[in-house]
């Protein structure tokens, strides 16, 4: 999982997320501002957070692609 600035906003972009970007604002419930510089000041706060968001996605059920209808 890596962080990012998404059009202004603080993004974290991980490979187990079926959409690959997730607002921090909008995922944390507002726990965690949209402002990519403001969350070092929260550091420690924020990694175990985002811990916690990893074991939730690497939690979910995987869906195969579905199969070719002939």
């Amino acid at each position: 999982m890596r962080i990012g600035n998404l059009a202004g906003r603080l993004t974290l972009f991980t490979a187990t997320d079926p959409v690959g970007a997730v607002d921090v604002e909008k995922a944390s419930a507002g726990r965690f501002g949209s402002d990519p510089q403001a969350v070092f000041a929260v550091w420690e706060e924020f990694l175990g957070w985002t811990r916690a968001v990893d074991r939730l996605f690497a939690s979910m059920a995987r869906v195969p692609p579905p199969r070719s209808v002939t």
